[in-house]
Formats: structure tokens, sequence, C-alpha cells
């Protein structure tokens, strides 16, 4: 889950620095995360859960966008 939670303010706070998307391997870098797959993975969960979407056309890079619904920090 805190990889999850990392990815998700990752991906939020590069959209409102850069007014564009991270590509996977940006998140990889971003969160030390060694696999693109597993960055995959963890995207697809965000989008399952509606805190992201991916806007746009197939087979472009940067389509990542926010929702919403906030990721919501647990104790």
């Amino acid at each position: 889950m805190k990889k999850n939670r990392d990815v998700y303010f990752y991906i939020r706070h590069f959209i409102k620095t850069y007014k564009a998307s991270p590509t996977y391997g940006e998140i990889c870098r971003g969160c030390g995360i060694k696999s693109k797959s597993h960055v995959y993975k963890i995207v697809n969960y965000l989008i399952e859960n509606n805190y992201i979407e991916k806007k746009g056309v197939d087979n472009v890079s940067r389509r990542l966008a926010l929702t919403k619904k906030r990721y919501r920090i647990t104790a």
C-alpha cells in the first residue's frame, strides 16, 4: 500500500509541476521502483479505484490524469 500511495503522490506532484503526466520510466526513477511492470500494476490499481484515469488515444505515453477522488492516508 505504501508504494501505491507513493506512486499516486508522485503522479500528482509531476502533473501539477510539469502540466503533463509522467511516463512509467519516470515513475520508476521518481519512486525508486526497479520494474516498469510493477509500476504498470500500481497504475492499473489506481485506475481501477478511480484515483487516476487514462485520457486521450492509445499508445501515447503521457496520458494519465487525476480524477476528483483523492488518495486518503489512514493511520
